[in-house]
């Protein structure tokens, strides 16, 4: 039977066209000049066709644009085999990022068990670990200069000697209190120097410090040292770097099993 000139939905299977990318040891197998069009496909342009029309396509509707298809895919394959893709740095580009996405979905690990996880932790404990964490209340003064250093060190004075924090300073964009937060995050907002400042600050008394912002006085709150984590603490870390490192393998894996199939020549070397 001439699928060129049959319709294609008098059999009840819209999946018996066959098209696109086959997996890579299946696609060798299947004769060049096969067109194979899957059933997603003719159910992705059954959907554009709702989208765009609101109602459900015909049999001949949606016959023609299957064969629309058919035709596009013709018409590249022509283009390729004469010629008109090489060199091309756009087309390259994309025939690059689909077989990355192809290579991905091969490479692909499978869940790593709890067993497996740990070993990961305890290889590497200290990239795991649960940095340490302070909380603190300050009153900023906002200039940073020796005026504003004078403003501070007289404020701290008066708060030590029972004084209100909130008759004093500048507003803050961050607040007056600072909830736990890790020291990397506090060295981030705030600057290195104010940060080990704080970390040499004994719990509850009020101290001054300046940081990339202007002047503070700054009392410690709570302070949390660095502590090994768990495997629930570090699990999301560790599923994630697990995983990476996995797909970076099986991706070499698969690279160096490509390069064995060529006879690579580099002129000059």
């Amino acid at each position: 039977m001439d699928w060129r000139k049959e319709p294609l939905w008098g059999f009840g299977a819209i999946a018996l066209l066959l098209f696109g990318v086959d997996s890579w040891t299946g696609a060798s197998e299947r004769d060049a000049a096969e067109i194979f069009v899957s059933e997603s496909q003719v159910n992705a342009l059954r959907a554009r066709f709702v989208s765009q029309y609101d109602r459900a396509p015909t049999d001949q509707e949606l016959e023609d644009r299957v064969w629309r298809l058919v035709d596009e895919e013709i018409l590249f394959r022509e283009g390729v085999a004469l010629g008109m893709a090489d060199g091309d740095p756009i087309v390259r580009r994309r025939v690059l990022q689909k077989m990355g996405f192809v290579e991905e979905a091969i490479a692909a690990p499978d869940e790593p068990t709890d067993q497996d996880l740990e070993g990961l932790l305890a290889a590497n404990p200290g990239r795991y670990e649960l940095g340490a964490r302070v909380a603190f209340e300050h009153v900023f003064f906002a200039k940073d200069d020796a005026q504003a250093g004078k403003q501070a060190r007289r404020a701290h004075e008066a708060l030590e000697a029972g004084a209100e924090a909130a008759d004093f300073g500048d507003a803050f964009l961050l607040g007056r209190t600072v909830s736990e937060r890790a020291v990397s995050e506090v060295s981030s907002d705030f600057g290195a120097d104010f940060t080990a400042r704080i970390q040499s600050l004994p719990v509850g008394p009020w101290a001054v410090a300046q940081s990339t912002y202007g002047w503070h006085v700054v009392r410690l709150k709570r302070a949390v040292a660095a502590q090994p984590a768990t495997l629930e603490d570090a699990r999301a870390a560790l599923l994630r770097d697990w995983k990476d490192a996995r797909l970076v393998d099986a991706k070499r894996r698969m690279r160096d099993a490509r390069r064995d199939r060529y006879a690579v020549r580099i002129e000059g070397s």
